[in-house]
């Protein structure tokens, strides 16, 4: 009795597959009928309603997607031809057909892609951070078509745009893939693909992926005065000073008035806890560049440290001297940042140091009055 029952079942089930699929054919014979006819539309609503019921048929989306190639209607065309192209039941002659449609559509592709992609520009000028989110989704959706179907190897406005994407959307995944296929092809921006990545490493703070991302750079593009000032910045920002000082010590040989160059090589020094020679490499950019708001914090908080570690280490009257000067030398430096802050656009850590200064030097009254400054800006803060 079970056994009759489930043969019933499977006999059942076969019929009504037979069923469903002889319909699904009678239905897409009389869309072909109406196509050849000219009747476009009576044939667009028989594949519409077909597709809503079964969206992965093959033949389906081969004629729906014909069809709204013929009439123009590219968007829905593109998606419908692309899953078509993907159906393992296709004849030969059907898929050539896809590729020269799809290939006749890949100018049209390019500028729907670049669009998108111009929309969500504006999108993130607006701030209008979820529209730009889909916008860029249908960018890259409709460039990743174009790539794949116009055969193209070098197509710089489109390859630009999905690098420009990937960055927005932090796809470390889909810049390594820009940066293979550029390396592939005759023409292709590797420099560009490597710089976008390090960009996304730095901006998520993986410092050591981007210091390791700078060096298969140069390795593979060569050596410039840039990436080595790059790779040495980065791997300061990963802590590793200690790889970091032989490459600036050379760097400061070659450009020894390079603002950049001595800025990373006094931060080294100063974490490396090497305060004197913090102190000198600063004191050489203000020599230049007196005006240097983030030299003479560093200064001075360099200055700071050593005073410190002058006073623990040694207290005769002669060093006393000597620390009472570096007090004076690095506390004058940060009044003259704090009494023009107009200029300068000084922000409360300045104040702190220089409170912590004056207190360090015996001066409580001034450095109360710093403290004060502190605590009002504080309270403006809190008061916006």
């Amino acid at each position: 009795m079970l056994r009759g029952t489930k043969s019933m079942w499977v006999c059942a089930v076969v019929v009504m597959l037979l069923f469903v699929e002889g319909c699904g054919s009678v239905e897409l014979e009389k869309a072909k009928e109406m196509i050849k006819s000219g009747d476009f539309f009576t044939a667009q609503e028989i594949l519409k309603k077909e597709y809503e019921q079964n969206p992965t048929n093959t033949q389906t989306l081969y004629w729906y997607g014909k069809l709204m190639y013929v009439m123009r209607k590219y968007r829905l065309a593109i998606d419908l031809l692309v899953s078509a192209n993907k159906g393992y039941d296709l004849e030969p002659e059907d898929k050539e057909e896809i590729a020269k449609m799809l290939g006749s559509m890949s100018n049209l592709m390019l500028g729907i892609g670049l669009k998108e992609y111009n929309n969500a520009l504006e999108m993130k000028k607006k701030m209008q951070i979820e529209k730009m989110e889909r916008a860029l989704d249908t960018a890259k959706k409709i460039l990743l078509i174009y790539d794949e179907v116009s055969g193209a190897t070098a197509e710089i406005e489109a390859d630009k745009a999905l690098l420009r994407i990937a960055y927005f959307q932090k796809d470390i995944e889909a810049i390594n893939r820009m940066i293979e296929k550029a390396r592939r092809i005759s023409g292709g921006d590797v420099k560009s693909g490597y710089e976008t990545l390090i960009a996304v490493y730095v901006e998520k703070k993986e410092y050591k992926q981007a210091v390791e991302s700078i060096e298969k750079q140069m390795l593979l593009l060569g050596e410039t005065m840039e990436t080595r000032i790059n790779r040495v910045h980065l791997m300061v920002l990963a802590g590793q000073e200690g790889r970091a000082l032989a490459d600036l010590e050379r760097l400061v040989v070659d450009k020894p008035d390079d603002v950049r160059v001595l800025f990373l090589l006094g931060c080294s020094y100063y974490k490396l806890d090497r305060f004197s020679e913090a102190i000198e490499t600063f004191g050489k950019i203000l020599a230049v560049d007196p005006a240097n708001l983030k030299t003479m914090y560093n200064l001075s908080l360099s200055g700071l440290f050593h005073a410190g570690e002058i006073k623990r280490s040694q207290t005769e009257s002669g060093k006393k001297e000597k620390i009472e000067q570096i007090y004076y030398d690095i506390t004058r430096i940060l009044e003259r940042v704090v009494d023009d802050s107009n200029s300068y656009g000084v922000d409360v850590s300045y104040w702190e140091l220089l409170s912590v200064l004056y207190d360090a030097a015996g001066n409580k009254e001034a450095s109360k009055l710093a403290l004060d400054k502190v605590n009002s800006f504080s309270s403006t803060v809190k008061g916006r």
